[in-house]
């Protein structure tokens, strides 16, 4: 049975490699819909994943040479309320990736670290109540607080470039920092959202195995 079950494997290269080319795609330029669109795709890309998994599982067991050929283990592993899918669904609904949503203002913002390592107050962006800051929440974990600092940084910068005049004698220094802000935050919201994705595709991989060791498939 093990030598089976081991030859799946969640394809986590195509999980990274989607979500980096969505962070290029969508996170160049921050704002309310381009982070929204990076939230609900990048949530698309993770049970794209899994469904591949888990249907490339199911179809190993069901057709081919590897089908079950016991007529009342095989009805039981293609069961609509207890079977092998059935079962792999309600482990998505009970552990879903929840996109999030909130008013920047009241999302509280840490404060950051300037050039010199000082601590410097989050900028203040001009009409942040009725601005939408959307998230994930994988496992209970949100990344609507740094969703909400990338945000924040992302509007400052463009709010920088729109409004300041580009003669003056710092201006490229406080552009610069400020694209710095936009680059590191955006590197951890990305990097944490991979990892933590992860960890949800490995933790569905160990359900579907532990499924299909309860149908003693082999």
């Amino acid at each position: 049975m093990d030598s089976n079950i081991n030859k799946f494997q969640m394809n986590l290269f195509r999980l990274e490699k989607d979500v980096r080319k969505l962070e290029k795609e969508y996170l160049d330029e921050v704002n309310e819909d381009s982070l929204k669109k990076f939230a609900v795709r990048t949530k698309q890309v993770a049970m794209a994943v899994l469904e591949e998994y888990y249907f490339s599982v199911d179809n190993f067991y069901t057709k081919g040479e590897f089908k079950i050929q016991d007529e009342g283990k095989f009805n039981d592993f293609m069961d609509f309320h207890d079977g092998y899918r059935a079962q792999m669904k309600q482990w998505i609904a009970q552990n879903k990736i929840v996109i999030q949503q909130s008013r920047l203002s009241e999302i509280p913002v840490k404060p950051t670290m300037d050039s010199e390592g000082n601590l410097k107050e989050p900028a203040v962006v001009a009409g942040a109540g009725a601005i939408i800051v959307v998230a994930l929440a994988i496992f209970s974990k949100s990344w609507l607080a740094v969703a909400a600092a990338l945000l924040t940084a992302g509007l400052s910068a463009a709010s920088y470039k729109r409004n300041v005049n580009k003669k003056e004698r710092d201006y490229q220094f406080k552009l610069q920092q400020y694209e710095i802000q936009v680059k590191q935050t955006r590197d951890k919201m990305t990097n944490g959202i991979i990892a933590d994705l992860k960890e949800w595709l490995s933790q569905a991989e160990k359900q579907s195995d532990k499924i299909l060791a309860s149908f003693n498939v082999e």
